[in-house]
């Protein structure tokens, strides 16, 4: 289940974000008939530059993921985790497989979690090359530097793995596809690409819009959801106003919601939560 899409995305300076995004339905058979349109899928730290999310399998994954990012915000990891981003995955991939083999009977299926950590704020002095060489940055502070860390648990073989997946230096580019949707974001994007917005984060948003709105996937489905780290500030869960009205992890706001958080609409315009443009926000 679920259309997962990470990707960074860039300015003059560099890479400036990364974003997770996904679609809000849990099912519990492959046609999507026995589902839930409602469900969280990425989630974000409210006092770190850390975003979390997860396909396949959903209880053990949503559930570890929330005690540890509320644990997390607590300021209860541990302080030697907090010393790199390697560090910080390795706390949480021991914790994810510590429940994951305490469950009363190992998940029989497979499950992924992805998860995103900025370190440092600086924005790169310039890019080099074509983009795979580290650019130069200020030494004065860490610069703002984004990995992207996927962990799966295999059902059949029991084996639990983390990957470490580079996020490109510049341009805005898709980090990982993962979920029974994927295929469906991929075809998406190669029409995308054809278009002169191609290579924006305008059109890896909208690539999983556009493959939730195509329905091929029956186990992808409901509002899309969306997360996002910037080279300054703590993660940041965004709006999504839709042609159905305005969802917030995956939840419809019938009402006014307000503009206490950031909104974003399918082409992602900054918008109020009425959908209305408004003039988008500088990021540091």
């Amino acid at each position: 289940m679920t259309s997962f899409i990470a990707w960074s995305g860039a300015d003059t300076h560099g890479t400036s974000s990364l974003y997770f995004a996904s679609d809000s339905r849990i099912s519990w058979d492959k046609f999507g008939v026995n589902r839930w349109d409602t469900g969280a899928k990425v989630l974000a730290s409210k006092n770190h530059p850390e975003l979390f999310g997860y396909t396949g399998y959903a209880l053990l994954p949503f559930t570890v993921l929330t005690q540890a990012c509320t644990a997390i915000d607590a300021g209860l990891r541990d302080p030697q985790a907090e010393k790199s981003a390697d560090g910080k995955c390795d706390w949480l991939s021991a914790r994810i497989e510590e429940q994951t083999r305490a469950h009363p009977a190992l998940p029989d299926s497979d499950f992924t979690i992805l998860y995103g950590v900025r370190s440092g704020t600086r924005t790169y002095i310039q890019r080099k090359g074509n983009g795979n060489e580290p650019p130069v940055h200020d030494p004065s502070d860490p610069r703002a530097t984004f990995t992207l860390y996927v962990m799966t648990w295999n059902a059949a073989s029991g084996v639990f793995k983390s990957k470490r997946y580079p996020v490109p230096h510049s341009g805005s580019a898709i980090v990982c596809l993962s979920g029974t949707g994927a295929d469906g974001i991929q075809t998406a994007q190669d029409v995308w690409r054809k278009s002169s917005s191609s290579g924006t984060s305008r059109t890896m948003f909208s690539s999983l819009c556009d493959a939730l709105r195509k329905g091929d996937d029956k186990q992808s489905g409901g509002a899309p959801q969306l997360v996002g780290l910037y080279r300054k500030e703590n993660g940041r869960t965004i709006g999504v106003v839709t042609q159905a009205g305005a969802f917030f992890q995956g939840v419809p706001f019938r009402s006014h919601p307000g503009d206490a958080v950031e909104w974003r609409n399918e082409s992602f315009d900054v918008v109020d939560s009425q959908g209305l443009p408004i003039k988008r926000r500088r990021r540091g």
